[in-house]
């Protein structure tokens, strides 16, 4: 949606008055993290402040239609999207998505 936002304001000759930001983040050291499993050398937790400061910065740059990600790792998350669905349903699993996502004492995939 955010690429399909960006050219749609380029075309209208928006860009030049509005600047898009796509924020995509990994683990935080909120309580929405809580539930993942993963050890922090293969997926570090992020302070809010740290995501704060960053986000600012982007968007203090002016380069608008920007991608953020942090950290490194998140520019590879395209390859879960391409991934066989075995592969998926592993990853899920080895991070406890499957826990996570109980709803009325019911697990969902």
């Amino acid at each position: 949606m955010h690429h399909c936002l960006v050219v749609e304001a380029r075309y209208a000759g928006y860009d030049k008055h509005v600047g898009l930001f796509l924020v995509e983040i990994g683990q935080m050291d909120t309580p929405l993290s809580d539930w993942v499993k993963l050890p922090n050398a293969l997926a570090p937790v992020l302070r809010a402040d740290y995501v704060a400061r960053a986000i600012l910065a982007a968007v203090e740059s002016g380069s608008g239609g920007g991608v953020l990600r942090l950290p490194r790792y998140a520019n590879y998350v395209w390859l879960y999207d391409v991934s066989p669905g075995l592969v998926k349903r592993g990853v899920r699993s080895l991070m406890g998505f499957g826990q996570a996502l109980v709803v009325s004492g019911e697990k969902h995939d």
